[in-house]
């Protein structure tokens, strides 16, 4: 297939582009740096304009994508793949962002465990050292077309990475994740994502929706193993369905073991009369939990409408903006 010739103005740079792979990816191989945080089309910072030229969506539902975004021949170039030649308006980085450094690597599958009915941790081996910050998290190329976000629940520094996922049958990538066989390699970009752990002097709140529990996971093996933060009170929100979902609690109480001043607090929709933790959603835990909302520093990730309501609780009690660090998976 035609690879295309992609110009940015002003200046004149350009890159070629091969068909089928999204223009922000090709531009970063090139040695071309375009503004961009999430990677997958939810916070609207690679939106740049179309000046000439033809392209496809890889994702014309993203989060990030607006009604008046055609009409001003405006696309997100995370998830916008080349036609023709192209055009594009934007200003360049000098270089990539310290913690925005995203690399390809050749990621194989040597093991999976199955955590509940439909929840696996799936454990790749890199080509080389992965790199990345606790709470990022890597893209994953599944099949043609079609790329995923998966938050890594291990630290750096070797050469594995570690995803806590979900199975849903009717959907396009997690069939493909869950099919696959040790031995078998994926292309993995990474790392994407702003919501790793800032210097603060404020308590932490960690909240984690179903398998969003994987980058939090991830926050508080740093926490603990790395001794971040000495002297910070931790809080860990950890919300499921049912009691059985909580796939990752047992690691989460062997951490909080080994730091004072860390505590755990489950929380689930539907529970035994025997259960003693919180019940109904996770924000309701928070309000019940936190007499002052906005006293903490808080990283979140879960499903769209678990972080929403986070975020309009949080809002609401005049939490600022600069206080919240989140990821929102759909």
């Amino acid at each position: 297939m035609q690879d295309f010739n992609v110009k940015i103005q002003p200046g004149g740079a350009s890159f070629t582009a091969r068909p089928g792979q999204p223009l922000l990816a090709e531009a970063r191989r090139a040695g071309i740096y375009l503004t961009f945080e999430c990677g997958w089309g939810s916070c609207g910072l690679c939106k740049l304009k179309l000046l000439k030229g033809s392209v496809s969506s890889l994702f014309p539902q993203a989060p990030a994508v607006k009604e008046k975004d055609s009409r001003q021949g405006k696309i997100l170039v995370c998830q916008t793949t080349a036609c023709s030649d192209l055009e594009l308006q934007t200003e360049l980085l000098p270089a990539p962002l310290p913690e925005l450094v995203t690399l390809d690597y050749q990621a194989t599958l040597i093991e999976t465990e199955e955590l509940f009915t439909g929840i696996k941790l799936f454990r790749f081996k890199l080509d080389r050292t992965a790199s990345f910050l606790p709470g990022q998290y890597a893209m994953l190329w599944l099949e043609p077309g079609v790329r995923r976000a998966y938050s890594m629940a291990n630290l750096p520094g070797t050469q594995v990475v570690e995803f806590v996922a979900k199975h849903f049958p009717a959907g396009r990538a997690s069939p493909r994740l869950f099919e696959l066989k040790p031995g078998e390699t994926v292309l993995l970009e990474m790392p994407f994502g702003a919501a790793y752990l800032q210097e603060t002097q404020r308590d932490l709140v960690l909240a984690a929706g179903g398998t969003g529990i994987s980058s939090i996971l991830g926050l508080v093996r740093e926490l603990v193993v790395r001794e971040r933060m000495p002297g910070r009170g931790i809080k860990v929100f950890y919300g499921s369905r049912m009691v059985e979902e909580l796939a990752c609690i047992e690691e989460l109480y062997r951490l909080a073991a080994l730091r004072p001043g860390l505590e755990i607090i489950p929380v689930v929709m539907t529970a035994p009369d025997s259960w003693e933790g919180e019940r109904g959603l996770i924000t309701e835990a928070m309000l019940r939990q936190l007499p002052d909302l906005t006293i903490y520093e808080y990283y979140m990730s879960g499903p769209p409408p678990m972080i929403q309501a986070a975020l309009d609780m949080l809002f609401s009690a005049s939490v600022s903006v600069l206080q919240i660090h989140y990821d929102s998976f759909g």
